[in-house]
């Protein structure tokens, strides 16, 4: 195959594709009557046979416009009459439509069940935001809020996608509803800053206190691991502490000494948690389109 490729610059596969093409069809009247459209003149023709093989015909020549077009010529599959295979080309783009809703809306609404799993575990989250523990817990609950009107949305436009397609398609065409989903979109993605910033703090705070990275902390820690821990913990409620301050005041019983140990796995599984929230809604709003990079394939271009 690798020879063939050096000989005339197609692929053994393609090469008998190409011939078999160029044997029953005459490539020459087939240009030309591509060519005799002014819009189409110097479009690429881009043949897929019946066994998916790709083939390009001739290049795009940039000759009335610089934007590539391509003329796509599909073969029918095997054992597919004319009429069916109208069919399946019809609906080929929305199934794929309705497979991409239903992954975006099951990715969306499981980040929005574990936001609000994490927000009813939410006193666990305070402790380690400092200063700012109510704002964040503020953008957690509206970043959870945001969650629940995306899946809602994904639920109505997967329904949509398989009884009323052309509703998705008036949606999509209306600002408003570009607007409120970009909005939602900001404030899921605010809701991904503020728990990757409480993440970071909870993985440097473990390490700081006990030496331990975050995995090992899960497994349990000893008194003394626990001790440092809280004491951490304290710290950070109260930076005005001292290590006299804060012996005197475990002394009177007004801090705790150590946390106990059933409740360290709790918190650390909230904030896990809440760290995969945080990458799912990131990922629905990557899926839908305010945070990612686009490959566009351009078929065939029309001019309205």
């Amino acid at each position: 195959m690798t020879t063939a490729l050096f000989n005339d610059g197609f692929p053994s596969a393609h090469r008998t594709t190409r011939q078999r093409i160029e044997s029953s069809i005459d490539l020459r009247r087939l240009f030309f009557a591509i060519d005799s459209d002014p819009v189409l003149i110097g479009a690429g023709v881009v043949y897929i046979d019946e066994d998916f093989n790709v083939v390009t015909l001739r290049e795009f020549q940039a000759i009335c416009s610089v934007r590539p077009i391509k003329v796509v010529l599909r073969e029918a599959p095997r054992y597919v009459g004319p009429v069916e295979f109208k069919r399946m080309l019809e609906h080929e783009p929305r199934e794929s439509e309705w497979v991409a809703e239903a992954l975006r809306t099951t990715v969306t609404c499981t980040g929005a069940l574990l936001s609000w799993h994490v927000i009813y575990s939410g006193i666990a989250l305070m402790p380690f935001t400092g200063g700012a523990s109510v704002v964040v817990s503020f953008i957690g609950t509206a970043a959870a809020v945001a969650g629940l009107f995306q899946c809602a949305a994904g639920v109505y436009r997967t329904v949509n996608e398989v009884w009323d397609p052309q509703m998705n398609d008036y949606l999509d065409s209306n600002a408003w509803y570009e607007g409120m989903m970009a909005a939602l979109d900001a404030v899921s993605l605010l809701g991904v800053a503020s728990s990757a910033v409480t993440t970071v703090k909870v993985i440097n705070l473990s390490k700081r206190a006990t030496g331990k990275p975050l995995r090992e902390v899960l497994r349990g820690l000893s008194r003394q691991e626990r001790a440092k821990l809280t004491n951490e913990l304290l710290r950070i409620q109260d930076p005005r502490l001292t290590p006299k301050l804060l012996k005197l005041k475990q002394a009177a019983r007004n801090a705790p000494k150590r946390i106990p140990a059933t409740k360290i796995k709790p918190i650390i599984a909230t904030h896990r948690n809440d760290a995969i929230a945080a990458a799912l809604g990131l990922a629905s709003s990557g899926m839908s389109g305010n945070t990612k990079t686009l490959a566009i394939g351009i078929y065939e271009e029309f001019s309205e």
